[in-house]
């Protein structure tokens, strides 16, 4: 038993399961409004993932437009592209598409929509003044759990930092995990992405913000990837893996957030040479994740 209190919280409501994207529809249709602007990369364009989306959202009436531009590690001169283009149309929605990347971009298009100035204002905790569109965040990768986090990671290229946007109105309003949207990685990416799933929940059992409900949450975490990881790599038709992988992604992402348990010195380290030698942020941590678990 321990005695000391703490606060655990996911205001972002969870759509998981085979096939839960057949809900984006009508999730778009409780949060309301009529125009739509999808956020997302490249990828998912060429794979489909983002027309059948598309088209779901046109079958509840939305006008629906397509920023399809997001690059890996996000910049601040991205983000700040992002919010002139969604700034430009009064859209109601916005709908992210993709992984980290796009889904913290639709977070940065979400409050700069609504909040005037540059996005370096709202660099840190809390900065945010007003609540910014509605958001659906659907990751097609199993690994950052940034459809319910608080935060949005973006790169400077002058000083070579990760820097980012936490704030209470950076959580998506509904977050859509099907595991068939992620069954197209490749095995290089399903191993940098599960990687990094991995390094969340062990961090997040590392913290000292950790308690018993986010301890319950990492270690399943854990078990899932250690027993479902290999095989997704090897086998990235095997739907049960994608299955178990896209959960723990999704439990990693609850427990790393700083209002629960969140990230320890892994990720601190990794932010130190990441975005100066440009690595993948899975790769960056898993790098350092060894080294902290030693210490």
């Amino acid at each position: 038993m321990n005695g000391r209190k703490r606060t655990f919280q996911c205001p972002t409501k969870v759509v998981f399961g085979i096939g839960a994207v057949e809900e984006t529809g009508e999730e778009a249709k409780k949060l309301g409004g009529e125009k739509a602007l999808i956020v997302t990369s490249p990828t998912p364009v060429r794979l489909g993932l983002v027309w059948k989306v598309k088209n779901l959202l046109e079958k509840e009436q939305f006008i629906v437009e397509i920023f399809d531009k997001v690059e890996p590690e996000p910049t601040l001169e991205m983000a700040n592209t992002i919010s002139k283009v969604v700034r430009e149309k009064e859209y109601d929605l916005i709908v992210g598409i993709g992984g980290g990347s796009a889904l913290d971009l639709a977070k940065v298009a979400s409050i700069m929509a609504t909040n005037h100035g540059d996005v370096k204002d709202y660099l840190g905790v809390g900065r945010v003044g007003k609540p910014g569109l509605p958001k659906i965040l659907i990751p097609t990768t199993a690994g950052t759990g940034s459809e319910v986090t608080q935060g949005a990671v973006l790169t400077s290229k002058e000083t070579f930092e990760k820097i980012g946007i936490i704030s209470k109105y950076v959580w998506a309003d509904v977050a859509i995990v099907d595991p068939l949207m992620s069954m197209n990685m490749p095995p290089r990416l399903t191993a940098i992405t599960g990687i990094d799933a991995l390094s969340h929940a062990v961090e997040a059992y590392m913290s000292k913000n950790k308690s018993e409900i986010s301890d319950t949450l990492a270690l399943q975490a854990i078990r899932l990837i250690v027993n479902n990881l290999p095989i997704a790599f090897s086998q990235g038709d095997n739907l049960q893996a994608r299955y178990n992988m896209a959960l723990a992604a999704l439990l990693g992402g609850i427990v790393v957030d700083p209002i629960n348990a969140g990230a320890c010195a892994g990720h601190a380290a990794a932010y130190a040479f990441a975005a100066k030698y440009n690595v993948p942020h899975g790769i960056s941590v898993g790098i350092t994740l060894p080294y902290i678990m030693e210490y």
